[in-house]
């Protein structure tokens, strides 16, 4: 079997696949639950935290592996849950909703320096495609959003921190034109080097630097 680069290997066991710019890990943990919060506008306040509008519960095995994956609604109502297997090189997914439903499922593979995630509808067709390029450094640089037609819905290309944080995060329409510039930047750490709050700033069309949303994590090791 090929042995996988270390750091791709680490980005296989224990990043959070949910292509949604989930909240990866550095150090192994136990645990790490994330509440996310927006912003909203206040005539004479301006921009101010609002009510929380979903919260992410990440458990992870002995060997640092992401074993699952729950969301919640900000009324801590369970919205879908998603469960990790790992054979060799691929991982596998299978989400479920509030009532334990298959919603989807998907298989994520690497190959030199691309990871593929090909998601599932219960039926087996495909819903999406996601295709990221990975750097010397077993960062995401690149991220292809393609639906069950494998037609590019819209790409993703990532900026990092010294830390190895993303700082930044361009979003293209198909044609190549830009849709949204996502900032974001970070206001704690822990001794382990893992982000404990971030913000999100979104600019598009005429709006600069809008406050987006804020991300306070909670991590058990």
């Amino acid at each position: 079997m090929k042995r996988l680069p270390l750091l791709i290997f680490f980005l296989l066991c224990s990043t959070v696949y949910s292509w949604s710019d989930g909240y990866p890990v550095k150090y192994p943990a136990v645990s790490v639950v994330s509440e996310v919060r927006t912003y909203n506008w206040k005539s004479g306040q301006g921009w101010f935290e609002n009510q929380t509008t979903k919260i992410i519960i990440e458990n992870y095995n002995e060997e640092g592996k992401i074993v699952s994956e729950e969301l919640y609604h900000s009324e801590n109502i369970l919205m879908e849950k998603t469960v990790y297997s790992y054979e060799e090189n691929t991982v596998k997914k299978i989400t479920t909703n509030h009532e334990n439903i298959i919603i989807r499922t998907a298989t994520i593979t690497y190959e030199i320096n691309t990871i593929t995630e090909i998601v599932l509808r219960p039926d087996g067709t495909q819903l999406f495609k996601y295709i990221s390029t990975i750097n010397n450094e077993g960062q995401i640089t690149e991220l292809k959003h393609l639906n069950g037609e494998n037609d590019l819905l819209f790409l993703k290309k990532y900026t990092y921190t010294d830390r190895g944080d993303v700082e930044r995060i361009n979003l293209y329409n198909p044609d190549g034109s830009q849709a949204v510039l996502i900032d974001i930047e970070y206001d704690s750490f822990d001794e382990k080097g893992n982000w404990l709050v971030r913000s999100e700033y979104y600019t598009y069309s005429d709006v600069w630097g809008r406050p987006r949303d804020i991300v306070y994590r909670t991590i058990e090791y």
